[in-house]
C-alpha cells in the first residue's frame, strides 16, 4: 500500500509539471494514432474515378446512403437483424477513420494486385473490418459477420 501511495504521489508530482504533461498527453495520442486508428491522408494527384460499390450477401438490401464531401457511406441489412456498412473515402480530399485493432486478428489478403487488410473481431461482440484501396478511393467495410464474407465483398470491387 505504501508504494502505490508513493508512486501516486510521484506521478502527481510530475504531472505539475506542464512540459511532462505534454509528453505525456503527446505519448497517449501517438499510442492511439499507432494502434487505434487509420488516418487516410489526402493524396493530391489521385486521380479521380467512379466509387466501386461490392456485391452484396444474399438477403443483403441498402437500408441508407450519405453522401459526404469527401467520402460515401451506405448501409445494408438483412432479415435477421445483421447490418453491414460500406465506406468509400476520396483519396484527393482523406478523412480519419478510427478502428477498435485491439479486439481483432488482422491478416492480409492479396487478390488481383490488391492488398485488402482484415481485421477479425475476436469475440461476438466485435466487429469485423476489411479496407482494401483502389488508385481513386480508400474503401472498408464492416460490421459482426463473416470476415471471410466482408473479404469476399472487397473482392467483387476488383476487376
Amino acid at each position: 500500500v505504501a508504494a502505490l501511495v508513493i508512486v501516486a504521489v510521484g506521478f502527481a508530482g510530475l504531472m505539475s509539471s506542464a512540459e511532462i504533461r505534454a509528453d505525456v498527453y503527446n505519448t497517449i495520442i501517438e499510442f492511439g494514432e499507432k494502434y487505434l486508428g487509420f488516418s487516410f491522408s489526402p493524396i493530391s494527384e489521385a486521380p479521380t474515378g467512379e466509387i466501386i460499390e461490392p456485391h452484396l450477401p444474399e438477403g443483403f438490401y441498402e437500408t441508407d446512403r450519405f453522401a459526404h464531401p469527401n467520402s460515401t457511406t451506405v448501409d445494408y441489412a438483412n432479415e435477421q437483424g445483421i447490418d453491414l456498412c460500406f465506406i468509400a473515402i476520396d483519396k484527393a480530399k482523406g478523412s480519419t477513420l478510427q478502428i477498435d485493432n485491439e479486439h481483432s486478428v488482422a491478416y492480409t489478403v492479396a487478390y488481383h494486385g490488391t492488398v485488402i487488410t482484415v481485421m477479425d473481431g475476436t469475440s461476438f461482440h466485435d466487429a469485423s473490418y476489411v479496407y482494401w484501396e483502389n488508385e481513386a478511393y480508400f474503401y472498408m467495410v464492416y460490421g459482426y459477420y463473416d470476415p471471410e464474407a466482408l473479404t469476399d465483398m472487397a473482392k467483387s470491387c476488383m476487376k
